[in-house]
């Protein structure tokens, strides 16, 4: 339902999303695919907090436009305790910095919890 800079390229349509979310090795390989990112990130997506000893290199690496889709995909995978972590790392970085990016849907600026936000009204 949104554009990239690929236009609709990657978009899924709504059947293959149903059908996904019933296979279990496609939802196992997306849940550790997004563990692995925000790991690197020095975010415990199973616990909702920062790991407690972290690398010199695990750090945000200023990626709002990934943590957005990641948490669109935990949402649209009906994946909410993911979901709701990611939304506990976007506040997290909010506090110390911007959290947007440029959407080609939107065609201008828009704020990861913001969008989020509109997503869960839909």
């Amino acid at each position: 339902d949104e554009i990239s800079s690929r236009d609709a390229t990657f978009q899924l349509p709504r059947d293959v999303i149903l059908d996904l979310k019933e296979n279990r090795e496609f939802i196992r390989d997306l849940r550790r695919g997004v563990y692995l990112m925000v790991s690197s990130w020095g975010w415990d997506i199973e616990h909702g907090r920062c790991f407690e000893n972290l690398d010199d290199k695990q750090k945000w690496s200023y990626w709002p436009v990934r943590l957005y889709k990641a948490g669109k995909c935990m949402w649209l995978f009906e994946q909410m305790d993911y979901y709701q972590s990611l939304k506990k790392l976007a506040y997290y970085i909010k506090r110390k910095e911007k959290l947007d990016f440029f959407s080609h849907t939107k065609k201008a600026k828009a704020d990861v919890i913001e969008l989020w936000s509109e997503m869960e009204r839909k």
